[in-house]
């Protein structure tokens, strides 16, 4: 028995199927349903990008739509479009995450988007990376306590220091130019030297911010990680044993004492900070073997 066409009016279901959406942006079959609109070139991708980012100004935090949206932006990608339209549509996705963050804080989804942006759209390319570090510090030093943001921050610094094989180019510089090359781990050093000299001066301003302590412990982490392996490459054994840092290294137990004192004196009369910093002293001792004396006055 043949099936027969399912034909529906195409002005009339797009009606009905928006204001669903605004009212439950949840309702995924519906969703889906307008993603077979757009395979059947009845509903264009441009359109269905700006529909979903009206539902994210009611609904910033809407997992499907992030999902819907990610589907479309594929199928738009998938045709001949120049670098520059898709430089546009990548600004305009950036500046689109910027603004559901500042709707609802610690938006996961949000930063979730933006970092799939990053590694699927722009392939985590290095120059893109930097711009947005760059965009991002002022954003950061404005919004001390939200954890994703920070977490997208992380995820940024560690693009450099990833393994370079299997990368592809960045479709949005199809010349090559060098500062795309994802050849740029030699910056991470420096990189993270940046990072905990704006972090050190957050954590003075802002007492009692346990994301700052959480971001701290990253760069460290990611210091101890950094030491390791140059210790490794120096051993014919390649010996995965402790190893503590000598003075003289990009971050030392010294430099992090000398911190750690100060904030003491800082949080004079903040029981919470003084907290934050002893949970930070024990989780020196037991993940990166760093034995941490303070006489706090």
């Amino acid at each position: 028995m043949e099936e027969k066409p399912y034909k529906i009016d195409s002005e009339c279901f797009l009606t009905w199927t928006s204001a669903i959406l605004l009212i439950n942006p949840e309702v995924e079959t519906v969703w889906n349903a307008r993603k077979e609109f757009v395979c059947q070139n009845l509903l264009l991708p441009e359109n269905e990008l700006k529909f979903s980012e009206l539902v994210l100004s009611r609904k910033p935090k809407s997992s499907p739509v992030y999902a819907h949206r990610k589907w479309v932006l594929l199928e738009y990608f998938q045709g001949k479009v120049s670098p520059c339209s898709l430089q546009q549509v990548v600004d305009h996705e950036f500046k689109l995450c910027s603004r559901v963050a500042n709707l609802y804080p610690n938006n996961y989804y949000a930063w979730c988007h933006r970092s799939w942006l990053m590694k699927e759209i722009c392939h985590n390319c290095h120059k893109i990376v930097s711009e947005e570090l760059t965009c991002m510090e002022k954003w950061v030093s404005t919004h001390v306590s939200d954890h994703c943001g920070f977490h997208y921050r992380q995820y940024l610094l560690s693009c450099y220091s990833g393994d370079d094989e299997g990368i592809v180019t960045c479709p949005l510089h199809a010349t090559g130019d060098d500062s795309c090359s994802p050849k740029q781990t030699a910056l991470f050093a420096p990189l993270l030297r940046q990072e905990m000299s704006l972090l050190c001066n957050l954590q003075a301003a802002y007492l009692g911010h346990e994301t700052l302590w959480y971001h701290r412990r990253f760069l460290i982490h990611e210091f101890h990680k950094l030491e390791v392996s140059i210790v490794k490459d120096g051993e014919e054994t390649g010996s995965c044993k402790r190893h503590k840092w000598d003075k003289g290294q990009e971050w030392d137990t010294a430099m992090e004492e000398s911190f750690l004192v100060e904030s003491f004196k800082r949080a004079s009369g903040n029981d919470w900070e003084q907290t934050l910093i002893e949970r930070h002293i024990k989780w020196l001792k037991n993940v990166v073997y760093w034995s941490v004396s303070l006489t706090p006055s």
